[in-house]
């Protein structure tokens, strides 16, 4: 297998990403942010704007309406393109572009580390809420329990049999990482030659966040965890160098 010497030399080499489609559900003011989101994908997409139509839109959207944002990608999948059993699925924010790679070199990377639930680092200029999600140098992945559910993530065909549709009584997600974490065949990991930038920071607009907040931590104590901290941790590196990741080829995929 030929040595990757550099992420760089990586990224060139994942131009061949699996079948997969995209859901974001986006806000009007956000619809160029998506549209070079999705600039190039080779996978189609599902698109669900928030609130109603109007002269503006202009991307092919499957719906449109309020709703929390779990209710709302179920909806978009639903209504948006069927998905094979071997498709891989990307959702993705509405305020979130690359710095380096993009979504077809995120879902080649993920594929090619064998990680079920997956998302980009962060780079440093993101607004990201945990530490574990931002990039760390000459690395390609990284193996830990946990990934932000937000604001981009990567499910295998695999994840996706167990995960979707997703919680709606979660309202807008927050603390389904420690439900995603139960799942010991699952991988959960970082891709670190790829980076996103996540433009905004969380605010109070939409949504209540101290509710959000409660919910997380009653799903990380009905878990069993008594911090965040304890799915955090890094348990491998595929470091920039080695021709793969060491947890690939260890014989426990089945399904």
């Amino acid at each position: 297998m030929t040595r990757i010497e550099r992420p760089s030399q990586l990224l060139r080499d994942l131009s061949d990403p699996p079948p997969f489609t995209t859901v974001v559900v986006y806000r009007q003011r956000n619809e160029g942010l998506v549209r070079r989101l999705l600039s190039g994908a080779s996978g189609n997409s599902a698109l669900w704007l928030l609130g109603e139509r109007s002269e503006q839109t202009t991307l092919p959207v499957v719906g449109a309406g309020d709703g929390t944002r779990f209710e709302n990608i179920n909806r978009a999948l639903r209504l948006g393109p069927p998905l094979a059993p071997d498709w891989w699925l990307v959702i993705a924010d509405d305020d979130v572009t690359f710095e380096r790679g993009d979504l077809n070199a995120s879902v080649a990377l993920a594929a090619l580390a064998e990680l079920d639930i997956s998302q980009p680092s962060h780079a440093t200029r993101s607004h990201l809420n945990w530490d574990v999600c931002r990039h760390r140098p000459r690395s390609n992945a990284r193996l830990t329990r946990f990934v932000d559910q937000g604001p981009v993530i990567i499910l295998s065909p695999r994840a996706r049999k167990r995960l979707v549709p997703l919680p709606e009584e979660l309202g807008m997600g927050w603390g389904v990482e420690a439900v995603w974490a139960t799942y010991a065949d699952l991988r959960i990991g970082v891709l670190d030659a790829v980076t996103i930038v996540h433009e905004s920071p969380v605010t109070r607009g939409g949504y209540d966040i101290d509710a959000e907040w409660a919910q997380a931590m009653t799903l990380l104590h009905l878990h069993g965890k008594n911090d965040w901290s304890e799915l955090q941790k890094e348990l491998a590196r595929w470091r920039v160098g080695e021709p793969r990741p060491q947890w690939v080829g260890n014989g426990d995929r089945d399904e």
